[in-house]
């Protein structure tokens, strides 16, 4: 899945939108927005969920997606139908808290829009190795999805830190330790870690991960901000926003 970094840059660019659209719902949900970026990724991973038979139940992750099956199970996608149903419940007449919803379905949908529209086709899974389609380099799947050393996902990362000035004034606006977002879906196993830390590490390790893997960083901001594009007309998404 993308990082801290990259859930928040692509956010970054649909409120800069929306901020043009419609001033005042930016500003009334900019910051619970932004907690929905983070929330998702702070629950620990769990293999089977027995309330739901999910994986990762956070994420809507369920191993019987016939779109799952193409990545070998190395990457589990996010059923975003049934994410929007349980969603679609916590709803109020709040706009905070819609806010929220809504920044928890952009980061799921990024989840997967960033394996199905950008990493299926630069890479190849066989389930024993992932294979980089321009260059023949092949990994193995841990290393694939690693968020230890230089490894693939690190480097997705550290793309983003490309608008690291314009994230570190947005990560100042957000605590680094989450609060109880009221949804129990997310409270109940959620971690109390310092998230900030983690994207500081990738800060620190992005001046080498460029001659560690070879990837377009510029394509891969031109892929968040198209899709930010894209959510700007997600009726799935404003759902949230309409009272």
């Amino acid at each position: 899945m993308p990082g801290f970094s990259m859930h928040c840059v692509s956010a970054m660019y649909f409120l800069n939108a929306l901020r043009q659209r419609n001033p005042e719902l930016e500003e009334a949900i900019h910051h619970n927005f932004m907690l929905g970026q983070i929330l998702p990724d702070l629950s620990p991973w769990n293999a089977t969920d027995r309330r739901t038979g999910h994986i990762d139940v956070r994420h809507f992750r369920d191993p019987d997606l016939e779109i799952s099956k193409t990545s070998h199970g190395i990457i589990l996608l996010s059923d975003l139908s049934e994410a929007k149903r349980y969603l679609m419940r916590q709803k109020t007449t709040n706009m905070e808290t819609c806010g929220y919803l809504a920044g928890i379905f952009f980061h799921l949908h990024l989840d997967n829009d960033i394996f199905t529209d950008y990493f299926y086709k630069k890479f190849r899974f066989t389930g024993e190795k992932v294979i980089d389609n321009r260059t023949g380099r092949s990994y193995l799947p841990n290393d694939f999805i690693s968020k230890k050393g230089i490894g693939i996902y690190n480097v997705w990362d550290c793309m983003a830190f490309l608008s690291w000035g314009e994230l570190l004034d947005e990560m100042a606006n957000l605590p680094a330790i989450l609060p109880p977002s009221g949804f129990p879906q997310y409270d109940s196993y959620r971690t109390t870690e310092n998230w900030k830390n983690d994207m500081e590490k990738f800060a620190n390790s992005a001046r080498f991960s460029r001659e560690a893997i070879d990837v377009d960083y510029f394509q891969l901001h031109d892929f968040l901000l198209d899709f930010a594009s894209k959510m700007m007309t997600s009726n799935d998404l404003f759902s949230f926003l309409v009272p």
